[in-house]
This record gives structure tokens, C-alpha cells and sequence, in this order.
């Protein structure tokens, strides 16, 4: 904590020697965290395990283009966004991610009552 109000006195009297301490909005912002996630070994990547079932799979922005069905955003937790899906798709893309060791689905009835969505 020490070190963060440092860095934030660091900050402030830059701006305030710059003269647009006024004009400036800080805000700031923290993860939740989910270290019992982040942690969890699975045996297959879950965008490894969609590429392998057909799915046009996105890792990065890079990777995005106009077919891309699948987003998966990698930092321990893994976000996966369904985009571009037949119909049948999202079911099947389900049932891959359901067959990983390891992997623990959260859909909108566990994040809705838990308050995490």
C-alpha cells in the first residue's frame, strides 16, 4: 500500500508541474480476483479443444477476422465469447468445453445469483 500512495504522490505532483492537475480525472480500478480459477490445471486449452472441434477460434486481436466464432481471452481465467454461431453452434461448443478436465462452466445461472456478472 506504501508503495501505491507513493507512486500516486509521484503521479499528482507530475501532473500538478505539468498545470493539468485540474483538468485530469484518475480513476481506479481492481480484479476481483479469482485465484481458486486462475490455478486450476486443465487438460487441454479450451481454444486447443475448439480449433480441434472445427470452431474458428480468436486468442488475441490479432487473430480476429470476419469468421472468427469463438473468442477467447486467456489471463488463468478464461472469458470465451460466442460470435457468429449457427444456431447449433454455441450448444456444441458446450459440449467440447464440457469434456475438458478441469474446466468449470460459469453461464449466466451461476454468475447471476453469485453477483459476477
Amino acid at each position: 500500500m506504501l508503495e501505491i500512495d507513493a507512486a500516486i504522490g509521484r503521479l499528482v505532483r507530475g501532473l500538478k508541474e505539468q498545470r493539468i492537475y485540474e483538468e485530469t480525472v484518475i480513476v481506479f480500478s481492481s480484479d476481483h480476483g479469482m485465484s481458486a480459477f486462475e490455478t486450476k490445471p486443465v487438460s487441454i486449452e479450451p481454444a486447443d479443444a475448439l480449433k480441434k472441434a472445427g470452431f474458428n477460434v480468436a486468442t488475441s486481436n490479432g487473430q480476429l477476422k470476419s469468421d472468427t466464432e469463438v473468442i477467447i481471452l486467456a489471463f488463468g481465467v478464461r472469458p470465451i465469447y460466442f460470435r457468429n454461431l449457427p444456431l447449433a453452434r454455441p450448444g456444441q461448443a458446450v459440449k467440447v468445453l464440457n469434456t475438458i478436465k478441469g474446466v468449470e462452466m460459469l453461464d449466466r445461472k451461476k454468475l447471476d445469483p453469485a453477483g459476477l456478472s
